[in-house]
């Protein structure tokens, strides 16, 4: 039991060196409920994850406060105090709310609503990643710098990271997790990768001791003479999973790290939205979305060096719709396979007949064009026989 909480907090502390640590997060407080429910299938109530979220919010914080401090300590020269004083104050009274509502809801409805979490998380980051693959995605590269400090938008953005805040920290105390709205906010500033790593472990670490406080001495979550061994293991693995993780990192493939992060969320949420269901109900929806998934993969993987197919599709759609050149949004890896040219040729044989070609795909003889797709050189070749006419 001991070996499989430090396993998790490993997890859970890596997720600081690898991005984004918001799904890390919210896979790890999915196996710990995972884990809990094993061992606590005769309590509670029946059916699939028959534990308390309570006890894996514990968990969370008691192996999140040591990462967090270790983390802390490693980079504190890259915190960004004013981002820290941003969000700290929102992030703590969410918090205070959603440990309230922690123990006033039932635990069943907690793990829909976080299934609902998992899932609208896992459906955002497919086609990100997608996109991603692609390299047509619109988000920041993290070296924009402190446009959260610095930008034209500052006081959009302040109130931005306040109400993200808010719903960060109601999260961490419901869930123990709560970087998923934090996202949405580098994602606007464009804030450096370091900085954020080193201002959201400040953060955090105060959170993390918040929620301790309360957890202990006001519920009372456990006994410390019966699970003092326990605590210690996890701040432990705590404290060494930060380093592991950073030392990993450079030799991880951050693209396929991102990509299980995916599948976990999907697993995850079909986990919690089955809760205290019988198991056979929750069984067909996890094996649709690994079938699904590992289509997804399998697409995004055909081509190592390139986009998916799926990305693809995507860039043709759009690129069709502004070019009437087919050459120009077929992908050039499917020039020379069977279908794809045939289907190039055939529409660039269709389009110059319509030109007025000779029927075998070649243009009839005239002023050569530099670009065949610039309309304004098109327009401006049909329009010449006329102003020779009114010309005579």
């Amino acid at each position: 039991m001991h070996l499989i909480r430090i396993i998790l907090s490993l997890a859970n502390s890596q997720s600081l060196a690898f991005q984004p640590p918001c799904q890390a997060d919210l896979c790890v407080t999915h196996f710990h409920l995972r884990f809990h429910s094993i061992r606590n299938s005769h309590q509670n109530f029946p059916g699939v994850c028959s534990s308390t979220i309570s006890e894996a919010v514990y968990n969370l914080t008691v192996g999140g406060l040591a990462a967090m401090a270790v983390q802390s300590a490693l980079i504190w020269r890259e915190v960004n105090w004013q981002l820290v004083r941003l969000l700290l104050w929102p992030i703590l009274f969410g918090t205070g709310l959603g440990l309230v509502a922690l123990y006033h809801v039932h635990s069943l409805w907690l793990k829909r609503v976080l299934g609902l979490v998992f899932l609208s998380v896992g459906a955002y980051q497919i086609p990100a990643e997608v996109l991603r693959a692609k390299g047509l995605s619109g988000g920041h590269d993290g070296k924009q710098g402190q446009v959260l400090v610095e930008g034209e938008e500052r006081a959009g953005l302040r109130r931005l990271g306040r109400v993200l805040g808010l719903a960060s920290g109601f999260l961490a105390g419901l869930f123990g997790t709560g970087g998923a709205p934090l996202m949405i906010l580098v994602a606007a500033t464009g804030v450096e990768k370091d900085e954020w790593r080193a201002s959201n472990a400040v953060i955090w670490l105060v959170d993390n001791v918040f929620r301790l406080l309360y957890l202990q001495a006001v519920q009372r979550q456990i006994s410390l003479p019966d699970d003092a061994s326990r605590l210690l293991l996890l701040m432990l693995a705590g404290g060494l999973g930060v380093g592991a993780g950073s030392a990993l990192s450079s030799f991880v493939d951050v693209a396929l790290f991102r990509r299980l992060l995916i599948l976990l969320m999907l697993l995850g949420a079909n986990v919690m939205l089955f809760a205290g269901r019988p198991l056979r109900t929750a069984v067909v929806g996890v094996c649709a979305v690994s079938l699904f998934f590992l289509l997804y993969l399998l697409a995004l993987w055909r081509q190592p060096s390139g986009p998916g197919p799926w990305a693809s599709l995507l860039a043709a759609a759009g690129l069709a719709a502004k070019s009437s050149s087919v050459e120009d949004w077929v992908p050039q890896r499917w020039v020379g396979k069977s279908g794809y040219s045939r289907v190039a040729t055939q529409a660039e044989e269709e389009r110059e007949e319509g030109r007025g070609g000779d029927g075998n795909g070649k243009p009839r003889q005239g002023p050569a064009l530099e670009n065949r797709d610039d309309k304004d050189a098109r327009m401006e070749h049909r329009r010449k026989p006329e102003i020779e006419m009114m010309a005579v």
